[in-house]
């Protein structure tokens, strides 16, 4: 980790520049001189802050100063009159360091480059290291309490994963001063070592010793900047390096489309002779079936001309029927009219005479076709 310094009329160009999410997604947009950021990726950087040491939601990036004010309002030391014994407040000093802007970064070549760590298999990769930030950021609120921590942003529009966190250092006492927590260089070092025993203990293989080896001509500023410029240059030789990683991959992408390719034309020349071979069944098979067709259609035709030569034969053969049925009405009449009527006439004669005689007869007479009494 690495941290730096700011004073109060500097925190709001601080909030701007490592809260940019906060404003993008408010429709702010800001322009950074920082060439590694990706805006493209702004937007999947996470920020959140504290009020009263509680973890709470950022919405506006104006909500980190006012709560910083409210935090320094009520700060600032005592003086005692030895006098008078009268204790009054002392109020804080305008280029008072308010703000400590701790940069927490694992080991770059554990993280790889924010790029690699985007892509969608690497999901278990990004949440192992929100994991151990999350260790580094409990370690400083275990050092400062954990109502010093104000707000914090990992970023992933730079090289490499990294979160910045922002403290107020403000002591037991109520004043501000950041030596009340880490006195001198060598406290920064011990720290970075009681970070990096943390570290070990979740199961982070870690270097235990601070890398920059002697640096006693250094002030604590100057001696966290020196170490934030070792952590950004090997940030950016592992990104180089996963860069160069993908460019591999890309390359063997493209011989393994350009063998796929030979493959395809072979097998679309495989598939073209198969046409042929189908096309010439397709001929033989379509001269077939304009044969069978035609054969068809002769049959259709005959078939045809026998249902007329039947209609023609069943209308003859109603008109013969119809004439036998004539015939037979002419028949019936001329026996009629030569036996049977004449058949009818004589009955019809005989039982008038008949009925005659019987009116007329004595009573005593004798049938004459019976020959018994008639009467009695």
């Amino acid at each position: 980790s690495s941290a730096g310094r700011c004073e109060r009329a500097g925190v709001g160009g601080l909030v701007r520049h490592e809260f940019r999410d906060i404003d993008k997604s408010n429709g702010v947009e800001t322009q950074h001189s920082n060439e590694r950021i990706v805006p493209d990726r702004t937007h999947l950087n996470e920020s959140w802050m504290w009020v009263d040491g509680q973890q709470v939601a950022l919405t506006d990036s104006r909500q980190i100063t006012d709560e910083l004010d409210s935090r320094l309002e009520n700060a600032g030391g005592t003086r005692t009159n030895k006098k008078t014994g009268k204790v009054t407040k002392v109020a804080i000093r305008e280029d008072a360091k308010v703000v400590r802007d701790i940069v927490l970064q694992l080991d770059p070549q554990f993280t790889r480059s924010s790029a690699r760590l985007l892509e969608d298999d690497e999901e278990d990769r990004r949440e192992e290291v929100r994991s151990l930030l999350g260790e580094m950021i409990q370690h400083y609120a275990d050092l400062y309490g954990q109502k010093n921590l104000l707000a914090a942003s990992l970023h992933w529009d730079e090289t490499s994963p990294h979160v910045h966190l922002l403290v107020t250092p403000i002591d037991d006492d109520g004043r501000v001063r950041q030596e009340s927590f880490i006195k001198g260089r060598q406290a920064m070092k011990d720290n970075d070592r009681a970070m990096r025993r943390r570290l070990e203990s979740v199961g982070y293989d870690v270097d235990r010793e601070p890398r920059g080896g002697n640096r006693s001509n250094m002030s604590i500023d100057e001696y966290a900047q020196w170490q934030e410029s070792i952590e950004r240059v090997e940030a950016q030789e592992v990104e180089v390096a996963d860069r160069a990683i993908k460019v591999r991959v890309r390359e063997s992408d493209v011989n393994a489309r350009e063998r796929s390719l030979d493959a395809r034309e072979a097998s679309v020349s495989s598939r073209e002779a198969e046409v042929g071979v189908r096309e010439a069944e397709a001929v033989k098979t379509s001269q077939k079936a304009v044969q069978e067709l035609s054969a068809a259609e002769a049959a259709k035709v005959e078939y045809l001309e026998g249902v007329e030569r039947a209609q023609a034969v069943r209308s003859a053969f109603q008109d013969l029927n119809a004439e036998l049925l004539r015939g037979t009405r002419v028949v019936g009449r001329d026996v009629y009219r030569d036996r049977v009527q004449p058949a009818q006439k004589r009955a019809e004669t005989s039982v008038r005479e008949h009925a005659e005689w019987l009116m007329s007869k004595p009573e005593d007479a004798v049938d004459p076709e019976h020959g018994s009494e008639l009467g009695g």
